[in-house]
């Protein structure tokens, strides 16, 4: 019994040791916008009005649009009719509070059993309405909060430097390998763990 509670026990440690907290940040420059989301991610697609992010067990869609004459009702018709499309239940509407935004958000089930988030941002600085998707397993609901309440915009959110690879042309590369000079350091950073990604 006690062997069956330690082995139990340990595979719940290792489990819960293997996510990963840390985050990346993806910056829009063309609308001066910017988020935070879980390492690992791959952008899949990008346009000037929409992105698509995956990740082994989560994808976020982004999309871009004026805000026009958009109010309160407008988001919240637009969040159901896409729950609807989507065949989504168990659903829950609720207010937004992402700074600098105002609007509503939609979480429920898929008829595969994975959950979906649903977010319509209006921005109180500019004429910009961000429609996020995330689509996930179980257990991620965390993270996909996280990932939401980062948005922000006016790049007021990034204090950290960003990390830069540098580019060798190869003239350099000849010369440094003709002088057997040691490759240089990389720069420093306060980043930590934290990439930075243009999208």
């Amino acid at each position: 019994m006690k062997k069956t509670f330690l082995i139990i026990s340990a595979f719940v440690v290792l489990l819960l040791s293997s996510v990963n907290a840390d985050a990346e940040l993806y910056k829009w420059p063309a609308h001066n916008l910017t988020f935070d989301a879980p390492v690992g991610g791959m952008v899949a697609y990008n346009t000037n009005n929409y992105c698509e992010i995956l990740w082994d067990e989560m994808s976020m869609t982004i999309s871009l649009f004026d805000k026009g004459d958009a109010t309160d009702k407008t988001l919240k018709d637009n969040l159901n009719k896409m729950a609807a499309n989507l065949n989504m239940y168990d659903l829950l509407l609720e207010k937004s509070k992402v700074k600098g935004f105002s609007g509503f958000q939609l979480s429920g089930t898929l008829p595969d059993g994975s959950r979906a988030y649903l977010c319509d941002l209006m921005s109180k600085k500019s004429d910009l309405v961000i429609q996020v998707e995330i689509n996930y397993l179980l257990g991620n609901e965390e993270i996909v909060q996280e990932t939401i309440h980062s948005f922000a915009e006016g790049g007021k959110a990034v204090k950290k430097p960003q990390i830069k690879q540098k580019i060798q042309k190869k003239p350099q590369a000849d010369k440094k390998k003709d002088n057997k000079a040691k490759p240089d350091s990389e720069p420093k950073s306060d980043t930590g763990n934290r990439q930075t990604y243009d999208i």
